[in-house]
């Protein structure tokens, strides 16, 4: 049970650092793209800008996670389940079951405000 805890542990960390570094790359450091450095390459216009930002965000996503991950592709069903932390609600009952309680609070705590209607 320990191993996989520790795999959904890491799971939350990575789409958490994911999620960072996307909205970080699109509002802090590609939010004021231009695309004025490939003019002379490739035209003026809305397809310049969507290139420019394109390879901004891809450059900065690759910085940030490493380039391996920068086209990763989450399953709709996947991202939904990790919306509504359904993680949580697994490692409450791990961490239950493993006599860790103060883990178990912390990830039903989580979990419950993310859907205070679930019966548990």
């Amino acid at each position: 049970m320990s191993e996989a805890i520790t795999e959904l542990e890491r799971a939350i960390e990575e789409r958490n650092r994911y999620l960072e570094a996307k909205v970080h790359c699109s509002i802090d450091s590609c939010g004021n793209v231009t695309g004025d450095s490939l003019k002379s390459s490739i035209g003026s216009g809305f397809s310049q800008y969507v290139i420019a930002r394109g390879l901004c965000l891809f450059k900065c996503m690759s910085a940030a996670i490493g380039a391996k991950y920068v086209d990763w592709k989450i399953l709709p069903t996947i991202d939904e389940e990790f919306q509504a932390r359904l993680p949580y609600q697994y490692l409450n009952v791990a961490y239950y079951k493993s006599g860790n309680l103060r883990k178990a609070v912390e990830c039903g705590y989580t979990f419950f405000n993310a859907d205070p209607s679930d019966p548990g």
